[in-house]
């Protein structure tokens, strides 16, 4: 379906995702597919109790995709993440819920499935292959990469589908210093593992190097950067492409940590910060607790917009949309939002550069 060129984005589907994703050009979607994971029911840690019904939740995914990124590409949706036991009010399975609206709107969707997943998560994958003929995403992981030839042959009997209708990732997780280079070895391991890999319609390998914890790495009220570990092992993969079965698409978790943090937001102590992709680097501009007395919450945007636009990171206004925006707020003509806002600007920032990064590699 596509190679080393194209790129793999895993994107948890909020708001600040979605209209990342639609404020890209097209040229550019053509150059991506996307991974969406549907985020569970948000919890009211107030009334302890889940702030929406499944249904409600789900209701207007199909209407959201169609807008944020068209019905001409294909995209995966991953549900690894609802309770497997949680059925819609008609007692269907959210994944054919979710994948009625899905045609409904003419999307191409490709249903992501993995080794754990339950036998009704199973069956439903299967049967939505029998309808749309779209094939199946196999995601790949830690537990799953001793025996990665066989625990295939035995999902692919499963699901009813051929390795041409298959697409597999790799998923390497959260990438660190400590395991960078036993995530080179791990994946260029699980690759030449697979004697037919060739057959299969597509191979990624993703992960990401964005910590989960940002205080860890980046002191409030600094500047500072950390390593894109993801990117850094994805090229010591290609280095030895001549000695893989075959050499695999790129992909990443944008500018997230590959773990779903669900805090109660009374107990957050959120600070004010842009995450800005670079090369080899995110670079982090952090402001200070926007609750702290005085700190002009995310009125600190201005003034860390205006940091950006005077670093040497910067690709300038008319880079993607997301710059435009920065050099805007840096120039007090767009507001200064919220943390949604900013994920829409450091995400369609980063979706925009790797996709330039890509296509600019050198390749020989």
């Amino acid at each position: 379906m596509f190679n080393e060129r194209h790129y793999v984005p895993i994107l948890k589907w909020k708001r600040g995702e979605q209209v990342a994703l639609e404020k890209l050009p097209l040229p550019l979607k053509a150059a991506l597919t996307p991974l969406i994971e549907i985020v569970p029911v948000t919890y009211d840690y107030k009334n302890d109790c889940p702030k929406e019904t499944i249904d409600e939740h789900l209701s207007d995914f199909g209407q959201q995709l169609s807008k944020s990124w068209g019905t001409e590409k294909p995209v995966f949706i991953d549900l690894a993440y609802l309770d497997e036991s949680e059925t819609m009010q008609d007692g269907s399975h959210p994944l054919e819920f979710l994948f009625d609206q899905v045609r409904t709107e003419g999307l191409n969707g490709i249903p992501v499935t993995g080794n754990g997943r339950g036998l009704d998560y199973q069956e439903n994958v299967k049967k939505l292959n029998s309808i749309d003929k779209n094939g199946v995403c196999i995601r790949l992981e830690d537990e799953d990469f001793i025996g990665t030839a066989q625990i295939l042959d035995d999902l692919l009997f499963e699901l009813n589908v051929n390795k041409e209708e298959v697409d597999i990732i790799i998923d390497l997780g959260s990438i660190t210093k400590e395991n960078q280079s036993s995530s080179v070895i791990t994946a260029t391991a699980v690759i030449n593992s697979i004697s037919t890999i060739n057959k299969y319609r597509s191979l990624t390998v993703v992960g990401s190097g964005f910590p989960q914890n940002l205080s860890t790495q980046v002191s409030t009220g600094t500047t500072g950067s950390v390593p894109r570990y993801e990117w850094l092992v994805w090229k010591s993969i290609y280095k030895i492409k001549d000695k893989l079965l075959r050499i695999p698409t790129f992909g990443d978790y944008t500018i997230n940590s590959p773990d779903l943090i669900e805090m109660d937001p009374r107990k957050m102590q959120m600070a004010a910060g842009i995450r800005y992709t670079s090369i080899d680097n995110y670079y982090i501009f952090r402001g200070i607790s926007i609750r702290k007395a005085n700190s002009g919450g995310w009125g600190q945007a201005k003034a860390l917009c205006q940091e950006i636009i005077k670093h040497p990171c910067y690709c300038g206004p008319t880079f993607s949309w997301g710059d435009e925006y920065i050099n805007d707020c840096a120039k007090g003509t767009a507001s200064t939002g919220t943390a949604e806002t900013w994920r829409r600007v450091g995400t369609n920032h980063h979706l925009t550069f790797i996709t330039n990064e890509l296509a600019n590699f050198l390749w020989t």
